[in-house]
């Protein structure tokens, strides 16, 4: 049975990233075959990846050259670096991709954390138990850790986390 796995803010092929989240990577190329390794390590070509947004910089041979070697049935929702790109072009990469907000056994998947206010409003009403997104890398302080959970790579071992995990995270086993 396929596993279902979430990630965000791989940003394959940006040199700035490693300076700026203290990536432990000496360069983009040491950087994208580490991701590109620990991702396949962990995701079996059956199982369904929710990539969370920010996936890569440069062209399309930076993306030719990563993306089709990535297991899984992958599933995009767009991040602020993405839109560069049309969707039918990200198309080409994921199985399915999506500009808005997924819902998800009781969970909502995003780019940006959800507002409190929205956070709340959807809560109240039943629809969501918490918010599974990236965008924030490490910088999770000020989000309440019951309501929110960061998939940035930088929090997750640089590979994609188990559904198992994040539905424990909220208790919605």
């Amino acid at each position: 049975m396929p596993k279902t796995w979430f990630v965000a803010d791989t940003h394959f092929n940006h040199s700035n990233i490693i300076l700026y989240e203290s990536r432990p990577f000496k360069d983009k190329d040491e950087m994208n075959k580490e991701l590109i390794k620990r991702w396949n390590e962990t995701v079996a070509p059956e199982d369904i990846v929710y990539h969370l947004g920010d996936v890569s910089f440069g062209g399309r041979a930076t993306r030719d050259s990563i993306l089709p070697h990535l297991n899984g049935y992958k599933i995009l929702r767009l991040g602020n670096h993405d839109y560069r790109i049309s969707k039918p072009q990200w198309l080409k990469y994921f199985e399915e991709v999506y500009e808005d907000d997924i819902l998800l056994d009781d969970l909502c998947l995003s780019h940006y954390p959800l507002d409190e206010e929205v956070h709340a409003k959807l809560s109240f009403t039943g629809l969501i138990k918490g918010n599974v997104h990236g965008h924030v890398h490490s910088q999770i302080d000020g989000l309440d850790q019951t309501k929110y959970k960061c998939v940035s790579v930088e929090l997750t071992d640089y590979r994609p986390i188990d559904f198992e995990i994040i539905k424990a995270h909220f208790g919605v086993i």
